[in-house]
């Protein structure tokens, strides 16, 4: 096999059951195959639980839920487990290259000291409360974009929104200053 640059694959060329060329996007290949995965694991694991409960249902009759706290999965044993969402959320996310590096908000934080500041370089978005120690990140937004040990932007906006702070670490330095922007 040869090694190949996936990064710079945009599709595939496929040949449907008369022999006709289709031409199809990676991220409908994507779908193509995740589509199946579950389907395959869904049929597994139902088989499983009917097994293990002496209850055979069918996978059209097992009501919808949008609130599940687990679900089931087969482990690489044969065995059926349960995993929880937020297990399962990781695992994907790092199948699919969603992990650290993401934008997204991630909690309320109460800064107890510089350190702490300094450690916070995952990306996201985190609400600092009224009750952190330091007193310039009180009732702040810090927004942080990069990756640790390469690049990390800290963004610190305030509530009043007539002025941000920013700062930048570069590899394995130190934290730059806070620059300070005014948005009069």
């Amino acid at each position: 096999m040869s090694d190949l640059n996936l990064d710079n694959i945009v599709g595939f060329k496929a040949v449907d059951k008369d022999g006709n060329e289709q031409n199809v996007t990676v991220d409908e290949m994507v779908d193509m195959v995740s589509t199946r995965m579950v389907m395959a694991l869904s049929e597994t694991s139902t088989f499983a639980a009917a097994a293990a409960t002496g209850n055979d249902v069918y996978e059209n009759e097992l009501p919808t839920v949008t609130d599940a706290a687990n679900v089931r999965v087969l482990q690489s044993s044969g065995d059926a487990a349960q995993m929880t969402m937020q297990s399962l959320a990781s695992k994907l996310g790092g199948l699919l290259g969603i992990n650290d590096t993401w934008l997204r908000f991630r909690n309320e934080e109460e800064i107890e000291s510089q350190d702490e500041l300094d450690q916070m370089n995952y990306s996201g978005i985190y609400l600092l409360s009224q009750n952190s120690k330091l007193e310039y990140v009180r009732n702040c937004v810090l927004v942080v974009i990069g990756k640790p040990n390469i690049c990390c932007v800290q963004n610190l906006y305030n509530y009043s929104g007539d002025t941000y702070k920013y700062r930048v670490k570069w590899f394995s330095d130190s934290w730059g200053n806070w620059k300070t922007v005014s948005l009069k």
